[in-house]
């Protein structure tokens, strides 16, 4: 379930240190499991039910049909610890809070204050920033279930877990203030999605250079990689990415605030927040029929498909604010 790229983000920022992990499959159960500083365990069941029990939490990146089949018979049977997860099956639910690397840590940060149990993540590279708040909230999580492909032993050393790996550490390191030890990470990323031939990987990782470039104050460096990655944005057809690059570059359409209604721009603050219809309904005093018409509304003028999509545009062009 879990790809070989978040494993090795979780052990380079130990979070198996604190934790008795239990390795799962859907094809190789018993199985050798990897070992991450716990020794090899037989791969168990990821269709079981029972298997879950006493699990604090579930990192899953198994797929939609995984998640909308098991989630549902877990919490039936009474399970209450927390699913963290990348399908895109769970992002639109109410109870359900997206993960954007790191663009709303904060947010994730007042989810799980309030008790929220189900985290989704864009992609699963992501998903270890809510194994990381667990452990600062100074919450109990003596036992976590991360699944395991078929093919993770095979993955090991690949062209493409180079490039992802890099990619995923370069991020890291920008986000927590290091620009210049991400700087050779990115680049290094960069010249391996180029090899592999993967246009949109590699123009995301120039947007990063881009941003590496201006924390070091060099700014014509910043201009040229977020120049290239819009136009290859362009080529392929990728208008949130470019609006995105737009937003970093200070290049806001200004036509993007003007397609909202003064109600569609408070909606999407609210959204922006985490908050559910229900919640939002009960702080404007509308009906959730009429915020699920304002959510539609909002996310056809801005072009995304998803509150997601929708939260990452506006965290990136301030529309709401």
């Amino acid at each position: 379930m879990v790809g070989s790229v978040l494993l090795e983000r979780m052990r380079a920022e130990q979070d198996f240190d604190h934790v008795e992990p239990v390795f799962f499959s859907t094809s190789q159960v018993g199985a050798p499991g990897p070992d991450v500083g716990h020794g090899t365990a037989p791969l168990a069941d990821a269709n079981d039910v029972t298997a879950f029990r006493g699990l604090d939490a579930v990192i899953s990146c198994q797929g939609g049909d995984y998640t909308k089949q098991m989630l549902p018979e877990l919490r039936s049977a009474g399970w209450r610890g927390y699913w963290i997860d990348a399908a895109s099956a769970k992002r639109m639910d109410d109870d359900t809070v997206i993960v954007l690397d790191p663009v709303n840590r904060d947010l994730i940060d007042r989810a799980v204050a309030d008790g929220v149990r189900n985290f989704i993540g864009s992609n699963c590279t992501g998903l270890d920033l809510v194994v990381g708040t667990l452990f600062r909230a100074g919450l109990t999580v003596r036992s976590i279930a991360v699944g395991s492909l078929g093919g993770l032993a095979a993955a090991w050393g690949s062209p493409f877990l180079d490039a992802q790996a890099a990619h995923v550490t370069g991020a890291v390191l920008l986000a927590a203030g290091d620009p210049r030890g991400a700087l050779g990470e990115l680049r290094r990323a960069w010249v391996g999605w180029r090899d592999l031939d993967a246009p949109y990987e590699a123009a995301r990782v120039r947007v990063l250079i881009g941003q590496a470039c201006r924390e070091l104050g060099d700014a014509d460096g910043a201009a040229m990689e977020l120049d290239a990655a819009r136009s290859a944005f362009e080529r392929l057809g990728a208008a949130l990415d470019v609006a995105r690059v737009d937003g970093l570059a200070g290049t806001v359409p200004a036509a993007a605030r003007g397609r909202l209604t003064a109600r569609e721009l408070e909606v999407l603050g609210l959204v922006a927040t985490g908050r559910t219809n229900r919640a939002i309904a009960a702080e404007l005093v509308i009906s959730e029929r009429t915020v699920a018409t304002h959510v539609s509304s909002i996310l056809a003028k801005l072009g995304v498909s998803s509150r997601a999509g929708a939260t990452a545009y506006d965290y990136e062009h301030g529309l709401a604010r």
